[in-house]
This record gives structure tokens, sequence and C-alpha cells, in this order.
């Protein structure tokens, strides 16, 4: 759980259950070259305990474009010598016809 804490720092938001394709997401990292419409945001992590770990930090709160679908988020996962990610897919989708905020309260990991 130590090596998660310490390099899942990055939560961000995508319109795909696919977060490879970065064209289609509404933030996404700064070293990937793309057109940024939304920044990533820092998650900080409270001790890992029982196999799980949530968040600590206060609600992470994206500004969502008009005409954008919300259908899952993405968990960096960078150790200094690879980077991957933690796809975790809404069970509902949240479409924005308007510009709004997109909140997350809440966090955790457990693995088993």
């Amino acid at each position: 759980m130590a090596l998660i804490e310490s390099n899942v720092t990055e939560l961000m938001l995508n319109t795909l259950g696919n977060a490879t394709t970065g064209i289609n997401r509404i933030s996404i990292h700064s070293s990937i070259a793309s057109t940024i419409i939304g920044a990533e945001k820092v998650i900080i992590w409270a001790a890992a305990s029982g196999g799980s770990m949530s968040m600590s930090s206060a609600d992470l709160v994206f500004s969502v474009p008009e005409d954008t679908i919300v259908a899952s988020m993405v968990l960096w996962f960078n150790d200094g010598t690879s980077t991957s990610a933690i796809i975790n897919v809404f069970e509902q989708q949240y479409t924005y016809s308007n510009a709004g905020t997109f909140t997350i309260t809440d966090v955790t990991l457990t693995v088993s």
C-alpha cells in the first residue's frame, strides 16, 4: 500500500470508459501532448489500514465544459520509471449540456 500511496497522486475525469484516448479526456496530465481542457487534481491519501486507503484531501472539484459526458475517473500511478493508470468507469454517465462542476468527495482503494 505504501507504494501506491506515494505514487498515485493525481486524479482526472474522462469522457469515455477508455482513458487511453487523450483527445477524449476532460482532464489530462500536462506531460501528454494534447489540448488541455481541464486539470488533474492532486489526491492525498490517509494512512493505509487493512489493505485499504482512502482519500484524505478535500473534495476534488472539476470544471466541466458544456456538451461533455463524464464517464470515468483515472488515478495516475507514477513511480518515476513508468506511468500507469487505475480506471474506474462510473455506473452512470453524467451529461453536461451546460458548463458545470463535478465533485469527487471520497475515493477508497482496496488491495486484496
